[in-house]
């Protein structure tokens, strides 16, 4: 339940604190969560950082274990 402007500051942070490359996938069944996740990978976008929304928790964990 985060507002667009403390969503912008977790992912502001997330780019200060992850420095190596990462990967991070999120699993999000509800609508509504899944549109808030989404909304944090476009503000989270960084060149050493994956970060990747999923409904179904299988298809994330799959991707999570695939190298690249």
């Amino acid at each position: 339940n985060l507002t667009s402007d403390e969503l912008k500051h977790v992912a502001e942070h997330g780019k200060i604190v992850f420095h190596t490359s990462s990967r991070v996938a999120i699993f999000a069944p509800q609508d509504i969560s899944f549109g808030v996740a989404r909304m944090h990978e476009v503000f989270r976008e960084d060149h050493n950082y994956e970060y990747m929304v999923f409904r179904n928790e299988q298809e994330a964990i799959d991707w999570l274990k695939m190298r690249t």
